[in-house]
């Protein structure tokens, strides 16, 4: 018979395990050891990363590529709410349903219109603006105001805030105040602190607003950013992981360039005697420091020398005696510099979830299985962030908007359905969709929609969804052009298509062989 504590006394005495070399100062991590920011430090440190990112995505073609991509692709022209109410649940008709669903959509499309309260903005501008600065400075942030125009249809509107406004007090840190967000006892926001700087001097922040995170039960301050560690309160650039690499290969590939303007100068260094030739004293030299050195009289006393600095193409340049003439050789950028760069952009581009061909652009070494993997990586990361702007964002405003609507009389709510507060997930639901993926090859990627299709395995909204369009709306017009083409006597030449053949070698072929070939 066995008793627990021996069982410990077991346990107790087992052989010591293995010691770890990621955790020991042994070898190459000796001198490894990270630092932990406190609070104050992390703020300085985090201010610093956004103003860096900033820069980068403004001065760095690199950086800039790689933001504008995920944000044209994942917002673009802005995402559009489909309503969908399950009016089994709300106990109505499904021709109700679809009433208020057009209903809502079209007070939507005219929210979008007056949501911006600076009066200069549409709602999918604004989208565009909240996701780059998720990606640039790491969050967003957007106030709710209830302020009704004259001629606005709601009184909800939104007011876009830098996120460098989101700080502590002076004097307030510490306690429940973390980086400028003021936590309750369960960690949840309910203050934002917000800087509201003089116009005379915008650089100095004293004066701060205390803006309270809900009104009842409504959202008033709109703070988004990706969650990547426990207890975060405030975001992280996608461009920190490789910052360094970004500005390094900024400032190597501008160092390359001036060499290349240099040796491409060509500069001619010539020997200038005692009295010169001349030919070589009636040289006119434009261009370079001190234009007249080249109209020296012969027999002239030596005039103290003073070297040019300056290269244009073609300039020529005069030395002392003794010095002897070089031309300037070209052998930059070395031999495996194009390598090199390569490897770089690669370590860039999987820092931030995207793939080398699209923060590069360059399609020039893939064939189409390579350009269609590439592809479905990046719509992966552009899927999360449209996913990610759509659940913090886009679906709150939309059941705010949905909520002051009701309140307004602008839906058509029969009699007899469920309360809308009773019920508000049901009423408000909705699918997004955004710009289209777009096609590698329409022939193979459109015949195997159809194949899903037939097959039950994906519908008809999911497939339009992909594309960007409403698949109502586009059912809709196909029957009106159908009646159209009937009523014209067009008999369209409809086509079922067939079964994609192997592809051809040519296909799969890199785009450089099918160049040589």
């Amino acid at each position: 018979m066995r008793f627990p504590g021996q069982s410990i006394r077991s346990r107790a005495a087992r052989q010591p395990l293995v010691s770890r070399q990621a955790g020991s100062h042994r070898g190459v991590l000796s001198g490894y050891g990270p630092m932990r920011a406190s609070d104050i430090r992390e703020d300085m440190e985090r201010r610093l990363a956004q103003t860096r990112a900033e820069d980068l995505v403004a001065n760095d073609w690199a950086a800039s590529s790689v933001v504008d991509s995920i944000t044209v692709s994942a917002v673009g022209c802005g995402l559009q709410p489909q309503a969908a109410l399950p009016y089994a649940l709300l106990g109505i008709t499904e021709d109700e349903a679809t009433a208020i669903e057009e209903s809502m959509e079209w007070v939507w499309a005219r929210w979008c219109r007056e949501c911006d309260w600076s009066a200069r903005l549409h709602f999918e501008d604004m989208q565009l603006l909240g996701l780059r600065s998720v990606l640039v400075h790491g969050e967003l942030l957007h106030l709710a105001i209830m302020e009704k125009d004259a001629t606005s249809l709601l009184a909800l509107q939104i007011q876009n805030i830098h996120p460098h406004r989101l700080g502590t007090p002076p004097g307030m840190t510490g306690g429940d105040i973390r980086d400028g967000v003021e936590l309750d006892e369960r960690g949840r926001p309910c203050f934002y602190h917000i800087s509201d700087p003089s116009p005379y001097m915008p650089g100095l922040h004293e004066r701060f607003v205390r803006q309270p995170a809900r009104v009842a039960h409504r959202q008033a301050v709109f703070h988004c950013f990706r969650p990547l560690f426990d207890e975060q309160v405030r975001g992280r650039s996608l461009l920190e992981p490789g910052m360094k690499l970004f500005r390094q290969l900024d400032d190597a590939l501008d160092y390359e360039l001036v060499a290349q303007i240099v040796t491409a100068a060509f500069p001619l260094f010539i020997e200038r005697t005692m009295g010169g030739t001349p030919a070589v004293n009636n040289l006119r030299l434009g261009g370079l420091a001190g234009g007249g050195a080249g109209n020296i009289e012969p027999n002239a006393a030596p005039q103290s020398f003073k070297p040019d600095y300056g290269v244009e193409p073609g300039g020529v340049m005069f030395g002392q005696m003794g010095d002897r003439p070089h031309v300037l050789q070209s052998n930059r950028p070395g031999g495996n510099f194009n390598a090199f760069l390569e490897l770089v952009l690669r370590a860039m581009s999987a820092s931030t979830g995207m793939p080398y061909e699209v923060l590069t652009k360059d399609f020039s070494k893939t064939n189409y299985s390579s350009a269609r993997a590439a592809l479905l990586e990046a719509w992966r990361t552009i899927l999360y962030y449209r996913d990610f702007l759509t659940r913090h964002y886009c679906q709150p405003l939309w059941a705010m908007v949905w909520e002051e609507a009701w309140l307004r009389n602008l839906l058509p709510i029969p009699p007899g359905a469920r309360d809308f507060y009773e019920a508000q997930h049901l009423w408000t639901a909705a699918s997004w969709m955004g710009p289209a993926r777009g096609y590698i090859d329409p022939v193979k990627e459109v015949e195997s929609n159809l194949a899903a299709i037939g097959g039950l395995l994906r519908t008809q909204a999911e497939t339009h969804a992909e594309q960007g369009r409403d698949w109502r709306d586009s059912i809709r017009q196909s029957a009106r052009e159908a009646r159209f083409m009937q009523r014209e006597g067009v008999t369209p030449a409809l086509t079922t298509g067939k079964k994609t053949e192997e592809r051809d070698d040519a296909q799969d072929a890199p785009a450089s062989d099918q160049k040589a070939s």
